[in-house]
C-alpha cells in the first residue's frame, strides 16, 4: 500500500479514536452532574426550602449551567472531528479513486435521511443541552420557591 494512504488511513483512525473520546466525556460529564444534581435534591428534600438551602439551589443552577457548555464544547470537537474526517475520505477517494469513499457516503446519507427524516430533526448535542438546562431550571425553580416562602 501506498505510504500516503497508510498515513492518511491513520489519520483517519485518529480522528475517529478522538471523536469517540469526545462523546465518551460528554456522556461522563452529564453523568457526573445528574449525580450532584440527584444529591443536591436529596440534600434539599432533607433540609426543606428554608434560607439555608439557598446556596443548594445556585449550585443546581451553576451544575446545570456548566453542563451546558461542557455539553456544547465537546460537541463542537466532535463536529471538528467530523469536519476533519471528511477532508481524509476526499484525499482518500483522490488516492484511490475506486473506493468511492464519497460516493458511498452520499448514497448511504440520502437513504439514511429519507429513513428516518422525523429523528434527524432532533440532534443528539440538543438532547444534552435540553437534559442540563432542565438541571438549570429546576434550580431557579428552587431557589424561587426557597427565596418567596
Amino acid at each position: 500500500m501506498n505510504e500516503a494512504v497508510e498515513v492518511l488511513l491513520r489519520f483517519i483512525d485518529q480522528r475517529y479514536s478522538q471523536r469517540r473520546h469526545h462523546e465518551d466525556q460528554r456522556a461522563a460529564i452529564t453523568g457526573v452532574v445528574f449525580v450532584v444534581a440527584a444529591a443536591i435534591q436529596g440534600a434539599l428534600a432533607q433540609m426543606g426550602f428554608n434560607k439555608n438551602a439557598l446556596t443548594l439551589a445556585l449550585t443546581l443552577i451553576i451544575l446545570g449551567i456548566f453542563g451546558m457548555i461542557a455539553s456544547a464544547k465537546l460537541s463542537q470537537k466532535c463536529a471538528w472531528h467530523d469536519h476533519m474526517l471528511a477532508q481524509l475520505f476526499r484525499q482518500l477517494d483522490e488516492f484511490i479513486p475506486e473506493l468511492k469513499v464519497r460516493d458511498t457516503h452520499r448514497t448511504t446519507r440520502e437513504e439514511y435521511e429519507k429513513n428516518h427524516k422525523l429523528l434527524l430533526k432532533i440532534h443528539a448535542h440538543d438532547i444534552w443541552a435540553v437534559v442540563n438546562l432542565l438541571i438549570a431550571l429546576l434550580g431557579i425553580v428552587y431557589t424561587i420557591v426557597i427565596v418567596f416562602k
